[in-house]
């Protein structure tokens, strides 16, 4: 990715005629060569950079103009892309990557979002997980599958995992969500409710143990339909 075909076009030679503000966008400056724009960037890259009128923009300075320019694309797509919806850092770098920008821009433009707070995995998670949460049950193992999934790195996803089930009662509701289930049938006992009610609560990560348990609290293999717990 480059800037346009002006800026690739410079030589050693090449020397700024002129630092022109845009009206629409008083932070960025136009840097012109001969009256002719060859590149935009911000206000505050150009004193960075330490351009002025008069500078030579040897090929060292080119570079470094080049990468700010790649920066400032790549941070603008990562920006519309949160503003859609929230991503990890992860899956943040790899859609930019899948845009076109560079691996390490990617990277680094990323680093600067999640050092201003634009992107953080840790509440993302939590988030996610609050979601999954309010829809119905889910244990452990589905909602560690589903971070991944979002590349979400592990060691956070435990933590927002412990943190969001720490008050649940995992039994409690999976009796609840298999008995709502019962009630939308006609048939509430027999191994074939035992099975269907199994795989629905073994998609939402419930261990065979609750599972197990469950199936016997609500008799559904003995022909009890009491649901006493």
């Amino acid at each position: 990715m480059s800037t346009n075909r002006l800026f690739d076009e410079l030589n050693d030679a090449a020397v700024v005629s002129a630092l022109k503000p845009i009206a629409n966008d008083p932070v960025m400056r136009r840097i012109c060569v001969d009256g002719r724009t060859v590149a935009t960037i911000r206000d505050t890259d150009v004193q960075t950079l330490g351009l002025g009128v008069g500078t030579r923009l040897d090929a060292a300075l080119r570079e470094a103009i080049q990468n700010v320019v790649k920066h400032g694309k790549a941070r603008r797509t990562a920006m519309s892309l949160i503003g859609q919806r929230p991503y990890s850092v992860t899956s943040l770098i790899e859609r930019l990557e899948r845009r076109g920008h560079e691996s390490t821009i990617a990277a680094a433009v990323v680093q600067q979002l999640v050092d201003d707070g634009w992107v953080v995995d840790e509440q993302f998670a939590r988030d996610l997980v609050h979601e999954m949460l309010a829809r119905e049950p889910a244990g452990a193992p589905k909602l560690a599958l589903k971070l991944a999934a979002k590349k979400i790195p592990e060691d956070i996803a435990q933590r927002v995992i412990e943190e969001a089930l720490a008050d649940t009662n995992p039994r409690q509701e999976a009796l609840e969500f298999a008995r709502s289930r019962l009630e939308r049938g006609t048939d509430r006992t027999g191994p074939a409710v035992a099975r269907r009610i199994a795989g629905l609560l073994a998609r939402r990560g419930v261990d065979q143990d609750t599972i197990e348990d469950v199936i016997d609290a609500l008799g559904i293999l003995d022909g009890d339909e009491s649901g006493s717990e």
